[in-house]
């Protein structure tokens, strides 16, 4: 450090001995200021430099992924609530959950918010209709009643 600072003196005194003193002062305060900066950038590029932690994580595909944040999601949110319905359409779903509503049945619809986004190819979320276990046997009877009404009968 003190090898730079006599030298930036050397270098402003070569410099500015032709001027005149006003010239004189600001070449001074200038070369000064690049003493500083040049001490200021040696000082820390020989500072030691902290190591980057090393990446230890399992690489897992997407799907894997997404299986186990649905697995984790669907053990956390209604623990005591049972699957009635599955399916891959979120308009399946709500209409089998209001039906299950309107015959007093208390359901709660899973994974709608993330089926409707645009990302997750077609088919990729399951949507489910949940009940209380109470009312599991009462639930899966409805939704069978309802499709043998709904099934075509005969040939088409």
């Amino acid at each position: 450090m003190g090898k730079i600072l006599t030298l930036t003196i050397i270098i402003s005194s070569v410099l500015i001995w032709g001027l005149n003193p006003q010239s004189q002062w600001v070449v001074y305060g200038i070369l000064i200021l690049a003493g500083a900066l040049v001490i200021k950038f040696t000082e820390y590029s020989q500072k030691p430099r902290p190591q980057r932690p090393q990446n230890t994580a399992e690489v897992i595909s997407l799907d894997e992924y997404r299986k186990k944040k649905q697995e984790a999601r669907n053990n956390s949110t209604f623990p005591s609530w049972v699957p009635v319905l599955a399916s891959t359409s979120v308009i399946e779903a709500e209409l089998v959950s209001g039906f299950l509503e309107a015959e007093g049945i208390e359901t709660r619809v899973l994974n709608k918010q993330q089926a409707s986004i645009l990302i997750h190819p077609v088919d990729a979320l399951e949507i489910k209709v949940l009940v209380k276990p109470s009312d599991e046997r009462k639930a899966k009877d409805l939704i069978k009643n309802r499709q043998d009404q709904n099934a075509p009968s005969g040939p088409l």
